[in-house]
């Protein structure tokens, strides 16, 4: 009988043991799974977080390169936009002038090319020279005789295009040029004066590209032609001394010209009896009236 209990006790505690360890691998595989899928969270959240993180930086990428391809198009639509002219004036002859008031009343020495894809650059406008006599600055003649050869023009018939009726303008050298091509002129008229240190020298000349001009050496015929007929008849309308036609491919205003084009140094402004004649109202009548023949001269009118 005792015997028999033994085995029984026996029985139940090997029972207990497989229960026991029954359970340990329950507890464990359920451990598992829960690492599992805890892992499988984490690993998913950051998959999430990863794919986050990069929608905004190839976002901001997207940007940067459309915020630099605008920049470049608004550069080139500064370039290629042009204030209008101060005023157009349509007359009956057929022909179309463009004057140019040299100057203006502050230099802007910010840097332009000196002709299209031109490499090398030059200040877009000076400020001039101004009258040893008169005080008065370069800017200012050359607008009041732009002014009169304006109104004399329009006596005449032709259609005139003002680049500036005022002084207080910021118009480059080649914006200029670029106006009177963009009028259809056909003849570019630069109202100039001139000034050196030697304030003996005197008299008048005009200035054009020459042939072997790289930017418009194939209107130099007709540019050198303009520039004859101007300052002939203008000598011969005011009695200053005609120093002839002076040839540059080093002005901006003339390399961007398409069109028919001259200078006019109307006198010299560093000789004290010049620079006085130019500022006396008969004198400036007869100085438009000469630069105004010299343009029927050229159009055979």
């Amino acid at each position: 009988m005792e015997a028999k209990k033994k085995i029984i006790a026996v029985i139940i505690m090997c029972a207990a043991a497989v229960g026991l360890i029954i359970l340990i691998f329950a507890i464990n595989a359920n451990k598992g799974e829960k690492n599992e899928k805890e892992s499988k969270l984490t690993t998913a959240t950051s998959a999430v977080e990863t794919t986050n993180e990069s929608e905004p930086e190839t976002e901001s990428s997207s940007q940067e390169e459309s915020f630099v391809e605008e920049s470049e198009t608004e550069d080139a639509s500064n370039w290629d936009s042009l204030a209008a002219p101060a005023s157009i004036t349509r007359g009956s002859n057929g022909y179309v002038v463009a004057i140019d008031a040299g100057h203006q009343a502050y230099g802007n020495f910010d840097q332009e090319p000196n002709g299209p894809n031109s490499d090398v650059y030059k200040a877009k406008v000076a400020g001039g020279t101004s009258g040893v006599a008169t005080g008065k600055p370069e800017y200012q003649l050359t607008l009041e005789i732009a002014l009169l050869l304006k109104q004399e023009l329009i006596n005449r018939g032709y259609s005139v295009v003002m680049i500036r009726e005022s002084n207080d303008v910021d118009i480059s050298n080649a914006e200029r040029a670029r106006m009177a091509n963009d009028a259809g002129a056909n003849a570019f008229i630069r109202i100039h004066a001139n000034g050196l240190n030697d304030s003996s020298v005197r008299g008048a000349l005009s200035i054009c590209q020459s042939p072997a001009n790289p930017y418009n050496g194939n209107v130099y015929s007709q540019s050198r032609y303009l520039s004859e007929c101007v300052i002939n008849s203008y000598c011969a309308a005011t009695g200053f001394s005609n120093q002839g036609v002076s040839e540059s491919d080093s002005m901006t205003g003339i390399n961007w010209s398409n069109v028919p084009n001259t200078i006019i140094e109307m006198g010299f402004m560093t000789n004290a009896d010049e620079d006085l004649e130019m500022s006396d109202p008969t004198c400036q009548q007869y100085m438009a009236y000469g630069i105004a023949n010299g343009i029927d001269a050229y159009f055979g009118l």
